[in-house]
């Protein structure tokens, strides 16, 4: 990724450079991507902490970075942009919690981040997100016990080699 000039191609829609053998750390250059809608990192060899540059995205949809090594937290802007509708981050080794700031979300329909180092309970905000329709959470290190808010997303029990699906 290091050797693309996101500033030559600012105007792309989609970009999706999946199962491509790419190493290295995400760039904050692909923030310069303004009218992107999707993105698709996944299937790679990518490295270190997934750089919160998202905010700079105002239509982005769809952020898939699943099976690669990516660590840190998972980036909280994503919730504020009005239109994203799916996260794929499962597959890496992301630590911390689901963001609280998914409520702010009225948009988002999928959440995959299992698999990963994830510790936090899951938090009740999630239930206050009206248009999710797929969660899944298994494979982390959450707590067994899950707030009320949060059973209606959540078929089958959640925690560490534990499953979590959506409705």
């Amino acid at each position: 990724l290091d050797t693309i000039d996101f500033a030559a191609i600012a105007c792309v829609t989609e970009f999706s450079v999946a199962n491509n053998k790419l190493t290295g750390s995400v760039p904050t250059e692909i923030g310069m991507l303004s009218v992107v809608t999707r993105i698709d990192l996944s299937g790679n060899e990518l490295s270190g902490e997934l750089v919160d540059v998202f905010a700079s995205l105002p239509k982005l949809e769809s952020l898939r970075v699943g099976s690669n090594g990516l660590m840190g937290t998972v980036p909280t802007s994503l919730f504020s942009l009005t239109a994203f509708e799916e996260l794929g981050a499962d597959g890496n080794s992301f630590t911390g919690c689901i963001p609280t700031e998914i409520a702010l979300s009225t948009t988002l329909r999928d959440l995959h981040v299992e698999s990963n180092a994830l510790s936090c309970s899951i938090p009740t905000e999630i239930g206050a997100v009206p248009s999710l329709k797929d969660l899944t959470a298994g494979g982390n290190h959450f707590p067994h016990q899950l707030p009320d808010e949060v059973a209606w997303a959540i078929k089958a029990p959640v925690g560490s080699g534990g499953d979590a699906t959506g409705r």
